[in-house]
């Protein structure tokens, strides 16, 4: 949950304009698809892990009610 708590693309954005960040690593097609706008890549994994759990819960709720 920390990239929701740091403004990390505006921080990445600062860091890159001032030339803290090389620009040997900033001018790739990786930076602007996967470092950027990381906050939305964690979203989905987060999606992904709360759909898994849900489809998890659901099965054991299934295997009890069967057991009964």
């Amino acid at each position: 949950m920390l990239p929701f708590l740091i403004p990390g693309g505006t921080l990445l954005e600062a860091m890159q304009i001032g030339g803290r960040i090389p620009p040997t690593l900033t001018n790739h097609r990786w930076w602007e698809a996967l470092v950027m706008p990381h906050q939305v890549w964690m979203l989905l994994v987060l999606s992904i892990l709360l759909l898994r759990e849900m489809v998890l819960h659901q099965r054991s709720v299934l295997v009890k009610t069967a057991q009964l």
